[in-house]
């Protein structure tokens, strides 16, 4: 996936840091743009649809066994405490495949962004 996201994309990204974004911005700055969007979106990483995302996901991976274990994965449920809650939306925070599956839901976002201009 990394081929197909953004340029303008830093978050969890292998050899990408919060650096390497200050200096774009400074760079985008210096060529004379002067308005910078920063995002955090609350409760981001619970509330990812998993149809959406799945979907996504199809375009470029077609392995319906890898579709299956990531699907597994979205649904996989959480503890609480000592109760288990299923899961029907958002990827599990703190798992390895999570900040991938987050860029790929967000990648469709920055394509929309672009697409108008921004």
């Amino acid at each position: 996936y990394e081929q197909v996201f953004s340029d303008n994309s830093y978050g969890f990204r292998p050899g990408r840091s919060a650096h390497d974004a200050i200096q774009s911005v400074t760079e985008l700055y210096n060529q004379g743009y002067h308005y910078v969007v920063d995002l955090d979106l609350k409760a981001y990483f619970d509330t990812v649809n998993h149809d959406l995302l799945m979907n996504f996901i199809k375009q470029r991976v077609t392995d319906p066994w890898l579709l299956h274990l990531i699907r597994r994965f979205l649904t996989s449920g959480v503890m609480n405490g000592e109760l288990f809650r299923k899961t029907t939306k958002g990827t599990p925070q703190g798992g390895n495949l999570s900040p991938l599956l987050a860029n790929i839901y967000l990648n469709e976002l920055d394509k929309l962004l672009t697409q108008r201009g921004h």
